[in-house]
């Protein structure tokens, strides 16, 4: 095979699988670094977009978030001092923002902006490392747009002011076996939060190794009223909540019934779950804001920063300094439990699974050799 082609997993147009062909590698940009592919990870928003078209403005595409591999090449805008040739990396594709095919994960060479790709420590598997970059970037969007973290502390965390407190402040997380919950439950505890998470039970000793101070069922009846007593006989603060995936309703009634007072400020809600934009979906969204707002709490969807500079900022904080120095120290653990489903031949097996149903773990497929 000529050394300027790569298989990728490609969609003709909207609705069609995806299949593996042989694809042009594209020149590299100065900014950018092409990966060689070991493992990409399979997510909502690529099912999603698969099916509804949803973020994909042109075909053919390449869809795919998550990746692991080696570095393949880098361009001559990327400091030469952070990465080498033949480095282990995970990274955060472009695909759905450059919304071209040579920026999605589901191929064997993938160019990625230097700012979104991170080097993989010794004790981290490729497998591991292909389900942390998605997970990671949400849970930090999700951070920003409910005003955790704002580009006027130049993307430092405000561990300070929630660590020096008599009491710490407690955060909701639902959903949190999810590979965005487990990621929210190990950030915002390293923030300093008490994180009080919903998970169905069979991941209730796992979701409490990775910090959270309390883990309810959601699949009980009585959920929110179990919340809302634990954070009270804590004697706790709750006014923020990360949705990963799970109840908007509950979530919002949980903060809700926590608010300190009726004139206190809104509380706030990250909600991180994908949709296809169809009008019913949309109609849902003003249904939630209608029915959120006169119960005091403010809901936002996660997104990236919208400023370019920001959310470039933002990505060259979380892979070039917090991530890689987390992963080195052990103090942040893969996002859920890889398990591999296939090769580039298996995307549309794989996205169908997890359409279903995925508890507890993460698809992932192998692309090319270790």
């Amino acid at each position: 095979m000529p050394t300027s082609q790569h298989q990728a997993a490609v969609i003709q147009s909207r609705g069609k699988k995806a299949l593996p062909i042989l694809v042009s590698t594209s020149p590299l940009r100065p900014t950018d670094i092409l990966i060689r592919t070991h493992y990409a990870a399979l997510n909502p928003a690529d099912y999603i977009c698969r099916d509804n078209g949803m973020f994909l403005l042109n075909y053919p595409a390449v869809l795919g978030c998550d990746l692991s591999g080696v570095i393949e090449a880098i361009g001559s805008g990327v400091d030469a001092s952070e990465f080498k040739i033949g480095a282990r990396v995970l990274a955060s594709s472009t695909s759905f923002q450059e919304k071209k095919p040579e920026f999605g994960a589901f191929q064997e060479k993938v160019m990625v902006p230097g700012e979104r790709v991170s080097l993989i420590p010794d004790h981290v598997s490729f497998e591991e490392a292909a389900t942390i970059p998605l997970a990671v970037h949400t849970v930090f969007w999700g951070l920003h747009v409910i005003g955790l973290i704002s580009s006027t502390s130049s993307w430092s965390l405000p561990q300070s002011f929630l660590t020096t407190s008599s009491s710490k402040p407690a955060i909701l997380v639902w959903g949190a076996s999810s590979s965005v919950g487990v990621m929210a439950v190990q950030i915002c505890t390293f923030l300093g939060f008490s994180v009080y998470a919903t998970a169905s039970s069979k991941h209730h000793n796992h979701i409490k190794q990775l910090g959270a101070h309390r883990v309810f069922d959601y699949n009980d009846t009585n959920v929110v009223g179990n919340i809302v007593a634990a954070v009270k006989e804590d004697g706790a603060t709750m006014t923020t909540g990360y949705l990963a995936i799970g109840s908007f309703s509950q979530c919002v009634d949980v903060l809700s019934k926590l608010r300190p007072s009726p004139s206190a400020p809104p509380s706030k809600l990250a909600y991180a779950g994908m949709m296809p934009l169809t009008a019913s979906n949309l109609l849902s969204i003003a249904r939630w804001a209608v029915f959120s707002a006169p119960k005091g709490v403010k809901a936002k969807f996660v997104v990236a920063p919208s400023d370019a500079r920001e959310s470039k900022a933002l990505s060259k904080y979380i892979f070039g300094s917090w991530l890689k120095e987390r992963l080195e120290k052990k103090e942040i653990a893969p996002a859920s439990k890889p398990r591999i489903v296939g090769g580039l031949d298996a995307v549309d097996k794989g996205l169908d699974e997890l359409k279903k149903g995925v508890s507890g773990e993460k698809l992932i497929i192998k692309v090319v050799s270790d």
